[in-house]
């Protein structure tokens, strides 16, 4: 498939290659930028496309080390463990390391063997790491906490650091995984656990942890790996925001909706900000547009209008220009002259890339 650009007007639409408009868009922005690439929906295999052919060139031409899609952060770990030379085996990889059944999609499938291969063929420094930026939790269903929790536990205790709270009193307070992943709860704050003492015990359990991993990690990144290091700081962060995601399905009130959409997004923005920290080049994130962009989100859901800020917008006013959010949709359709789908239509016969400050 042929793209075009344009780096200015509408009017001045230039036929030039993807990878030159994104090159020249590039060199105009800040060293290392995050460039967050939204899809319109889910399951449009022409969108997985586009980010694969871009990956293909970001990775080659820019030094690109760094994918994280809109996916589960924990499950990611399986991928990226592939990815980087595990001996896995794939389909299992596709299955358990993606949330939301994306393992499933061609386009996927195809960036994950491609990765592999051409991790293969480079020294370890020189990998490109693979994450995901969503958390477990969705609005069709609600998660546990103790695949974040009880794996540092463990770290802690197998690299002679004395976790603060016993792997035995964690499990205790964890309790049985029904209590944490009742669907009711996603209706019903009055079957959620958010409400109780195990959680509030859990949300201070998990507070020590963090403190221990810090001031520890010293020690432990000698006696274990970065990427050790890296995924307890990851779980630990996923083991917070998931904690507050309970708590908030518990209240009563009228944002309840709301809150927990703003919760899930604001652990997508802490991951694409971890994304861009660690990356030594342009990092690429991947998801739909909804999470990505830079202005508040909105959906009608549950009978009223639910308003909260996106992950993008979030990331954003910390890393300012260096988030570059690249919003993708299809042409096509009926869509009246002063529409934005309207407009642009006529001038795009295969693919533009369009400035939006014009």
């Amino acid at each position: 498939m042929e793209y075009r650009a344009t780096p200015s007007a509408i009017s001045d639409l230039a036929a030039v290659p993807l990878e030159r408009a994104f090159d020249d868009l590039l060199g105009r922005r800040p060293r290392r930028p995050l460039i967050a690439l939204g899809e319109p929906t889910h399951g449009v295999a022409e969108f997985l496309r586009l980010r694969n052919d871009l990956v293909a060139h970001l990775v080659t031409r820019h030094d690109c080390r760094t994918i994280t899609v809109e996916s589960d952060c924990l499950a990611a770990t399986l991928v990226d463990d592939y990815v980087t030379g595990g001996d896995q085996g794939f389909e299992a990889v596709m299955v358990a390391g993606f949330s939301h059944g994306f393992g499933h999609a061609a386009g996927n499938r195809e960036l994950v063997s491609w990765l592999r291969d051409h991790n293969a063929a480079q020294p370890a420094d020189r990998q490109v790491r693979f994450h995901g930026f969503d958390g477990p939790m969705e609005l069709y269903s609600m998660p546990t906490p103790r695949t974040a929790i009880t794996p540092v536990s463990t770290y802690l205790r197998d690299n002679g650091v004395q976790p603060p709270v016993s792997v035995e009193e964690v499990d205790r307070l964890l309790g049985d995984d029904a209590d944490w992943t009742d669907a009711a709860a996603l209706s019903d704050p009055t079957r959620s656990i958010g409400d109780s003492h195990r959680v509030r015990a859990l949300r201070l359990a998990v507070d020590d942890l963090v403190t221990t991993l810090e001031s520890r990690s010293p020690a432990l990144l000698a006696a274990s790996s970065e990427t050790a290091l890296h995924r307890a700081r990851m779980r630990l962060r996923t083991a917070q925001w998931v904690l507050r995601y309970h708590v908030a399905a518990a209240d009563h009130g009228p944002h309840r909706i709301a809150a927990m959409l703003g919760l899930r997004d604001a652990l997508m923005a802490a991951n694409l900000l971890d994304s861009a920290a660690n990356a030594p080049g342009p990092a690429l994130a991947f998801g739909h547009n909804s999470h990505l962009r830079r202005r508040e989100s909105t959906w009608f859901f549950a009978g009223a209008q639910q308003r909260w800020w996106s992950g993008g917008a979030i990331a954003a006013t910390t890393l300012g220009d260096r988030y570059l959010h690249i919003a993708t949709d299809l042409a096509g359709g009926d869509f009246p002259p002063d529409t934005l789908h309207g407009l642009l239509g006529p001038v795009v016969t295969g693919g533009a890339l369009f400035d939006a400050a014009h």
